[in-house]
């Protein structure tokens, strides 16, 4: 264990640096900052305690003049030992920083500081009818820094994510004191995905001061039921086929029965206490599709030996079964002095297998365990009893701890799904990770924090921090005939990469040639035949494949089993993964699936020096180190050729509907918009096409709305529907109310034809398609200059972005200044010239060539497009 006693050790001389009251230094001042919810103790030499980004600046900037190392620290419930200050490192604690600075309801979002406690943002949230869906169980005092520090999940991960897919753009504070915006409130950033990278890093590459939070519809009703069943194994079995029916309930929790004993002790929530498991199951929706929803969890759960079924019949009900199973941990560490935690997670499908596992463990070391379960998503919390002051029981559970994690590994699964490595798991980093993937993660550590400032000891084995050279500069790519290298595996496309190297060839990576032409000089590296479909798991709802495999050919594969991908990219007669992946191409869904990188779980990549990088599993929760993958998200090659890629799948919805409808003006499309919203209904797609793309539309495919103004609005809705048709007489009654003319209402076979053509329709030999974002007045410029130069664009006023098909770059010139002149963006999807994305970069730009020049130090790969 870590220093437990104070010293007398003479604080850092930070007087003067804050108000009176900021600066504690005396031991009994600092002994609250000793410890966090976990079982490790450490002594901070000093605890400041800013009040705004400008104050934590200065903080940093201090510690950096005074060569010491700080750790952020929020409300400290993290269980791992990630704020703990092991060597005397300054505290610096955020909780002053709790304002939300602005919430959007328009636009779905929120501007909060870190130190803002995640449930009262939930409540400020709830005042505009939204939520922000990440609610880990600690959500009453745990702080959104510390969720995004280590990538905090929740019961609500199963259906909405984990909270890296509802943080659009973070401000940090770089160890140098500097700021940085990283992601973008707007859209989707140029280059690779720095916002994704530091969150889950928990501190160690810079201090997340601020954020935009994404927030969403509160649900219209919801159905909260207790299931009962004979074993874990047989719940287990039932959570597989209730998921396997095509139903995401909003929270599958499951706890066994040493867990339903200490709670009921504790709460009296009514759990049953004749059951050797639970399980609480969460639907949400329209109140006409729930009862038939909760009526199929129902009969899954039967077919599979359930005992009892116990539905919430109103609100105070359901928070009382909630109030048990948030409560759990607590309720448990009444029962022995001391509780540890793990945190495992493996796939859905091996959850009986691992909890044999770990069950043999517990009686092997003679220790009392329970297990609380978030069943949809694999990843399991194993409470042990132990008392802290006995040195042989502090080792035994630590031991025991350790073989449980080794074990969720040797199951396809991760040592940390929601409560991060800090140090507690430190040990078992190499268990999972390879070297070289644990050395570029020190790498990436080192060019972002070279001084070792940022929450030191944590996260990253020590081992893996010294090697961080880089490449020596060999030089720049010669010019050489063009030609094209076709690897047929990961190993082969390795040592070509490094041949490259050797013969001084620049190297450009490439799919199915969607959207960049062959180079002129150097190498096409193309990974068309990496095109292996490596693992197909339906019941995780994961996919293995080659980066070569095309979308199309993905996209058919997850239907043949009632799945989908969770993008759409362009192009999909011709787009590959990896392709889609390097432009981050997202598709028309962005706004209801999110981003593509919210679908990655792991890659396999070839660094510019040969090396090869695994990252990931097929679980869904994985915080185990730098979320390496986001770096190749949006690099367009800059950084390597990816090989291969593990994607969640998602079940196909129930029903689809898309309507169409004439439109005047880009006004009277905003006007439909907010009149959809503002009557609680939202839009998978809402997309505004200009006059010469409705035209050529109309002429493919038949849609011809009666109307004036020659626009279409495509209104797209996925899910259930309502029985009763109720919901689609809504969304017509909207569109009418703004103003709109609804002229077709399409499904099935005729609503893809019109989605697919859409996907496809920049994808002729002429011109190029540029994908621009920005805010509501340059949307609306953007669709009165399609109109005035009759070019075709698709404007996704639900994801404030817009895709233009130019002709030539000639033609872009009122396109470009405008995005200048409205603080928007934009980014070449497809097309060759000089033409840079626009993306006003700043230090974001900084750590983006930092780590471009330590991978590829020559510039034998592409550039990054976000400088």
């Amino acid at each position: 264990m870590l220093k437990r006693l104070f010293s007398k050790k003479k604080a850092v001389p930070f007087a003067g640096l804050l108000p009176p009251g900021q600066v504690l230094s005396a031991p009994h001042e600092r002994f609250p900052y000793s410890y966090d919810a976990s079982n490790w103790r450490g002594e901070p030499s000093c605890v400041l305690i800013p009040r705004d980004s400008a104050e934590l600046a200065a903080c940093v900037r201090a510690c950096r003049r005074e060569g010491r190392r700080f750790i952020a620290r929020g409300a400290g419930t993290n269980l791992s030992g990630a704020t703990v200050a092991p060597d005397g490192e300054v505290v610096i604690s955020l909780t002053r920083l709790n304002r939300v600075l602005e919430l959007d309801p328009l636009r779905r979002r929120a501007l909060v500081e870190c130190g803002v406690v995640n449930l009262d943002l939930q409540k400020a949230a709830s005042a505009h009818g939204l939520f922000f869906a990440p609610d880990p169980a600690s959500q009453k005092a745990s702080t959104l820094g510390g969720n995004l520090a280590v990538n905090s999940g929740g019961p609500r991960c199963l259906k909405y994510g984990i909270t890296t897919h509802h943080v659009m753009a973070v401000e940090i504070i770089r160890p140098d004191g500097s700021l940085a915006w990283l992601g973008d409130p707007l859209g989707e950033a140029a280059g690779p995905d720095l916002r994704g990278l530091l969150v889950g890093s928990e501190g160690t590459l810079g201090i997340i001061s601020r954020a935009w939070v994404k927030l969403l519809p509160l649900p219209k009703a919801a159905r909260t039921a207790l299931f009962s069943f004979p074993g874990v194994a047989e719940a287990v079995r039932a959570v597989s086929e209730i998921i396997a029916r095509g139903i995401v309930p909003s929270t599958l929790e499951l706890m066994d029965a040493f867990i339903l004993k200490a709670v009921e002790q504790f709460h009296h929530a009514g759990y049953p206490q004749d059951a050797a498991a639970v399980l609480l199951a969460e639907v949400e929706g329209e109140e006409e599709d729930l009862g038939e929803m909760m009526g199929e969890v129902l009969e899954a759960a039967r077919r599979h030996g359930c005992l009892s079924f116990q539905a919430a019949e109103d609100g105070e009900s359901r928070a009382r079964l909630w109030e048990g199973r948030r409560g759990a941990h607590a309720a448990v560490a009444c029962l022995r002095p001391s509780v540890w935690v793990e945190d495992g997670t493996v796939p859905r499908n091996r959850l009986a297998e691992a909890l044999e596992r770990l069950q043999e463990i517990g009686r092997k070391e003679a220790i009392q365990v329970g297990y609380l379960f978030h069943a949809g998503d694999g990843n399991f919390h194993p409470l042990m009893l132990f008392d802290d002051r006995i040195p042989e029981e502090r080792e035994k559970v630590r031991r025991a701890g350790g073989e449980m994690l080794k074990a969720c590994v040797d199951l396809g699964g991760t040592i940390t799904g929601e409560h991060g490595v800090g140090i507690d798991k430190l040990p078992y980093m190499e268990y999972l990770h390879d070297p070289v993937t644990l050395a570029v993660m020190g790498e990436v550590k080192a060019v972002l924090d070279p001084e070792n400032l940022c929450n030191p000891g944590k996260l990253i084995p020590p081992a893996f921090l010294s090697g961080a050279a880089g490449l020596a500069p060999s030089g720049r790519p010669r010019p050489q005939e063009a030609r094209e290298w076709v690897p047929g595996g990961l190993a082969e496309a390795a040592d070509m990469i490094r041949r490259a190297r050797l013969e001084g060839l620049s190297v450009r990576p490439g799919g199915g040639g969607s959207k960049a032409a062959a180079p002129d000089t150097g190498v096409r590296l193309s990974s068309r035949a990496m095109n292996a479909v490596l693992d197909f798991d339906p019941a995780n709802l994961t996919l293995s494949a080659g980066a070569g495999l095309g979308v199309a050919e993905a996209e058919a594969l997850a239907e043949s089993r009632g799945l989908e991908l969770g993008f759409a990219a362009c192009f999909p007669g011709t787009a590959t993964l990896g392709g889609a992946l390097s432009c981050s191409d997202s598709g028309p869904w962005r706004e209801s699936r999110g981003r593509l990188g919210d679908s990655l779980l792991g890659l396999e990549a070839v660094l510019p020096d040969g090396r090869i990088v695994s990252i990931g599993r097929k679980v869904v929760k994985n915080v185990a180190g730098l979320d390496l993958g986001r770096l190749w998200v949006g690099s367009r090659g800059g950084l390597g050729l990816v090989a291969s890629l593990i994607l969640k799948l998602y079940p196909k919805p129930p029903a689809e509907d898309l309507l169409v409808a004439a439109c005047p003006d880009h006004a009277q499309a905003a006007a439909g918009l907010e009149a959809l919203r503002s009557g609680g209904l939202e839009p998978a797609a809402y997309c505004l096409l200009s006059p010469a793309l409705a035209e050529r539309l109309g002429e493919e495919l038949g849609l011809r709305p009666a109307g004036s103004g020659g626009m279409l609005v495509l209104a797209d809705f996925r899910g259930r529907l309502g029985r009763s048709g109720a919901l689609r007489r809504r969304a017509v009654g909207a569109l009418t109310a703004g103003g709109m003319e609804p002229g077709f209402e399409l499904q099935g076979e005729n609503r893809r034809q019109v989605w697919d053509w859409l996907r496809q329709y920049g994808a002729g030999p002429e011109g190029g398609l540029l994908r621009l974002w920005g805010p509501a007045g340059a949307l609306r410029e953007w669709t009165n200059l399609a109109r005035d130069h009759s070019l075709p664009l698709a404007c996704h006023l639900g994801g404030h972005e817009a895709w233009l098909h130019y002709p030539s770059l000639d033609s872009l010139g009122p396109w470009l200044d405008s995005a200048a002149r409205l603080g928007a963006r934009f980014s070449r999807l497809k097309g060759e010239g000089p033409l840079r994305p626009w993306w006003p970069a700043g230090e974001a730009g900084v750590m983006a060539r930092q780590i471009k020049d330590h991978f590829d130090p020559g510039g034998f790969f592409p550039e990054l497009p976000s400088f």
